[in-house]
């Protein structure tokens, strides 16, 4: 069972790794199923692992405590022009999307990547599988094993943050931020601080090196959900983008 010596001892060693506080609930739980002559370090390595692999949001049960603070009420007002965060708010990633490659061509390369396929300069790469590998279904794609093309990562990227209350927000990188990627770069539940100072304008985060900090993670069934449903996303947005193309044509050509 946890004991008031355990906690003090693990408390100060979870903050000096940059992690946030966390729920009495949640480490006692940890605490009570953990040897009582674990070393420390390797415990705080424990209670690491179980934060950036669970949801902070609450929905199950609590992870953060309650004190520490999450996103403005209000970031969501676009009648805000400018605006910064006044508190280091601990956050987890829902979505992420590439917005400096069409969607086009990252359908291509998720179809290349079914395929085996991969590019060496201007040289395409098929691997060819072993006769007893079933073959690939946009289903059943690799999750583990990005292409070469897809670990360079174009950008910049928008993103979908959440924080331990539940609350949503919409994130664009306006600076090349470290280790923001597609998977394997960043994982859907991957945890990160917005730091005090961050800028939003009409509601949107505007993410930059010096106001974000990523601690890592991922939530294994919503990223693996993410994975598979995402060429799916891609070719629904495609369709949407065609059809209102369409559309517009059509008017134009009734006004001709």
């Amino acid at each position: 069972m946890a004991t008031t010596a355990s906690l003090s001892q693990l408390i100060p060693l979870l903050a000096s790794q940059s992690l946030p506080v966390l729920h009495h609930d949640f480490l006692t739980a940890i605490l009570a199923t953990s040897s009582r002559s674990q070393p420390i370090v390797a415990l705080a390595a424990t209670v690491k692992h179980r934060l950036l692999s669970s949801d902070i949001s609450g929905h199950t049960s609590p992870v953060l405590a309650t004190t520490c603070p999450g996103l403005p009420s209000n970031l969501g007002d676009r009648h805000v022009q400018t605006s910064t965060l006044h508190h280091d708010v601990f956050v987890q990633v829902l979505d992420l999307h590439d917005i400096g490659r069409s969607t086009g061509d990252q359908i291509d390369l998720l179809e290349a990547e079914r395929k085996g396929e991969t590019k060496k300069g201007r040289e395409i790469i098929r691997i060819v599988p072993d006769a007893e590998q079933e073959p690939a279904t946009a289903a059943t794609q690799s999750l583990d094993a990005p292409t070469t093309d897809q670990k360079k990562e174009k950008g910049p990227f928008r993103l979908v943050l959440q924080d331990s209350k539940g609350n949503r927000a919409l994130a664009y990188e306006i600076k090349r931020v470290n280790n923001i990627g597609y998977p394997s770069t960043m994982s859907i539940g991957c945890k990160l601080w917005l730091r005090k100072g961050c800028k939003v304008a009409r509601g949107v985060l505007l993410l930059e090196p010096t106001t974000v900090g990523i601690i890592g993670g991922r939530i294994e069934t919503m990223d693996r959900e993410w994975r598979t449903q995402r060429e799916d996303r891609l070719r629904s947005s495609l369709q949407g983008l065609k059809t209102v193309a369409q559309e517009v044509e059509n008017v134009s050509g009734r006004q001709q």
